[in-house]
């Protein structure tokens, strides 16, 4: 049974890499839909973060020419991780699950299958774990990994190696929606609001830089989830919200 995708891009001054970008994952949501595997009213929906270059007006060419291409525009800056969450709080009410990912496409864009039949599965979030970091710098590589260890030592139940990449259902998003705390780290409070869920591996077909894909199955709620809460703010009128501002 084919689902409603969308996948959530954060952008923020990516002129130079937009155009290849679109190109890409316009092919790839061609291959999904010949297959069957998503529905017509699937997207691609880029979040721009105030830039200050054209990347907003590429979005809006893209737009124009194409129907599966959206986007948001942010009045200014967020900061990445607000970006992504305006644009997961303003599509979950719009896909059956979204994807989001980083606009240069240093995730591996083949793992969107694995994460579909994860999903179809009953998977409602399916992560994207980087399975080697070989491709890296020494420099990248060390930053990276001390990041990781040093949110652990601060307490932080962190996905080692996993970012941004990932698939949330509609239930997990609107669990989500359910935050309100004004501090947005993703990978940390997705974690922490879900803490007795069970995981499990599925692995990625065509998986040319080494991700590997973790799902989890999400049996807590909305209801039984802590009080901490994250927020968004409308990039219209500025206003703290739970929700997509509907002005």
């Amino acid at each position: 049974m084919s689902v409603t995708l969308y996948l959530a891009i954060p952008c923020y001054n990516e002129e130079t890499v937009l155009p290849e970008t679109a190109r890409r994952l316009r092919e790839k949501f061609t291959a999904l839909r010949a297959a069957g595997t998503i529905g017509p009213m699937s997207r691609i929906c880029f979040i721009d973060d105030g830039s200050k270059d054209a990347t907003w007006q590429l979005i809006s060419d893209l737009h124009a020419r194409d129907p599966a291409f959206s986007g948001i525009r942010l009045s200014r800056n967020r900061g990445h991780q607000n970006a992504l969450l305006c644009g997961l709080m303003t599509l979950r009410d719009r896909a059956d699950c979204v994807i989001s990912m980083d606009a240069d496409l240093q995730d591996d864009i083949d793992a969107i299958d694995a994460m579909l039949a994860a999903f179809q599965n009953g998977n409602d979030i399916v992560y994207g774990v980087r399975a080697s970091r070989k491709q890296d710098s020494v420099f990248k590589r060390a930053t990276a990994q001390g990041y990781y260890r040093l949110l652990r030592a601060l307490g932080a139940d962190v996905v080692y190696n996993h970012a941004d990449y990932r698939l949330m259902s509609r239930r997990a998003l609107d669990a989500l929606a359910e935050y309100k705390d004004p501090v947005t780290c993703l990978p940390v409070l997705l974690i922490s609001c879900s803490r007795s869920i069970k995981r499990s591996i599925c692995s990625c077909a065509g998986s040319c830089r080494s991700w590997a894909t973790r799902a989890q199955s999400c049996i807590t709620s909305a209801a039984s989830a802590s009080r901490a809460k994250a927020s968004t703010r409308c990039a219209r009128c500025s206003r703290l919200r739970g929700r997509a501002c509907r002005r």
